[in-house]
């Protein structure tokens, strides 16, 4: 079976991507920065699945994809003043 195929036959979605940047990791700092959320916020709107699950990166390490945090972002109400 060729490398560009998963064990069911399709490609996954990073190979039909051809191409593309690899989607990067975020750690926690890193998406309180960017969405401008405290940790316990986060955490709270991931346990009401109002927010991207991290990714294991290792024993001890998560990050969240970068997509999944601008889809996120994104998807977020504009404040009208």
């Amino acid at each position: 079976m060729p490398a560009s195929h998963t064990a069911s036959g399709n490609a996954s979605a990073t190979e039909r991507s051809a191409g593309a940047m690899p989607t990067a990791f975020l750690r926690l700092g890193d998406v309180m920065r960017i969405t401008g959320l405290a940790r316990s916020t986060v955490y709270r709107l991931m346990a009401e699945n109002g927010f991207p699950a991290p990714c294991r990166l290792s024993r001890r390490a998560v990050g969240w994809r970068s997509d999944d945090i601008a889809q996120w972002s994104a998807a977020r109400p504009v404040s009208r003043r």
